[in-house]
């Protein structure tokens, strides 16, 4: 079993440019619209980062999270879980959307479209799985500030992220403004079906 975190939709509407309804505001990115920039660690900030470029390796990487423990190993969505095989990971993979981490590959990212959070103007989600809260904060910054040249979401800046694991409540984390009416998701998995418990 697993526990999964989400970002507040309700805080997330309140963010400069996030909202439909905010049609003159610039969005700006995440780590920028919270002015939680300043908190990422340098640790964090150098990571090193690899596209994941088959399906073979995303399920190896994944499967490596699941063994340390803590995690579920699968990618989480918005009060979902999205298989390997879905059509947004699969679309994610095919489009360089995938990243991980180098060296001990503990903490994987994709960056998917949804047809969700119809009250914010971007339809982007970044789901997280990491077996350190450093992880999480890694990910967060380099889908905020991607390596020159690299389109990770089109002409989007803004997103929602869910991940997978428990952090530690580090500043950082605290204010990440994670879903407070239902934070934590439970999983159970058997290797490849999963069900909400």
């Amino acid at each position: 079993v697993g526990e999964m975190n989400h970002m507040s939709t309700q805080i997330a509407r309140k963010l400069p440019g996030w909202s439909t309804m905010d049609t003159k505001t610039p969005q700006r990115n995440l780590l920028s619209a919270l002015n939680i920039e300043h908190l990422v660690s340098k640790e964090a900030r150098n990571y090193a980062w690899n596209v994941v470029e088959s399906e073979a390796d995303m399920n190896l990487i994944l499967k490596k999270i699941q063994e340390k423990g803590g995690r579920c190993g699968y990618f989480p969505g918005y009060y979902e879980v999205l298989p390997p095989k879905g059509s947004l990971i699969q679309g994610s993979l095919k489009a360089g959307r995938i990243w991980s981490s180098c060296g001990d590959g503990t903490t994987i990212f994709a960056i998917t479209k949804t047809k969700g959070f119809t009250s914010l103007k971007s339809k982007w989600l970044l789901s997280i799985s990491s077996t350190t809260d450093v992880g999480l904060e890694a990910a967060i910054w380099r889908a905020c500030y991607p390596p020159k040249g690299v389109e990770l979401m089109e002409d989007d800046v803004a997103f929602m992220f869910a991940f997978d694991g428990v952090t530690n409540n580090s500043l950082f984390c605290s204010k990440l403004r994670f879903e407070d009416n239902n934070r934590a998701v439970l999983y159970s998995f058997n290797g490849t079906e999963i069900s909400k418990q």
